[in-house]
């Protein structure tokens, strides 16, 4: 798998989001994936907060994904959000 710091620096993430971002916890680990949470500051409120980053470990991709999307849905991250 690629470096996770090219992989979340090579994600489209919002500025205000990734000004504030100080680093990223590793919420699960799966075989195909890895999904973490940022630790963040002050984020201006948005539609669909909270949000992971979800990296495809077969690709070595990622995809930021907000609560309330049909990504967050296909995922079932409420599962993983949830269970902190």
């Amino acid at each position: 798998m690629k470096d996770l710091d090219s992989i979340i620096n090579a994600v489209d993430i919002p500025g205000f989001i990734k000004n504030s971002i100080e680093k990223w916890t590793i919420e699960k680990n799966t075989p195909s994936f890895m999904y973490l949470l940022p630790d963040y500051g002050y984020i201006e409120p948005t539609i669909g907060q909270p949000f992971f980053l979800v990296v495809d470990k077969i690709t070595s991709t990622g995809i930021l994904i907000f609560r309330e999307t049909p990504e967050w849905e296909q995922f079932k991250l409420d599962m993983i959000y949830d269970s902190e």
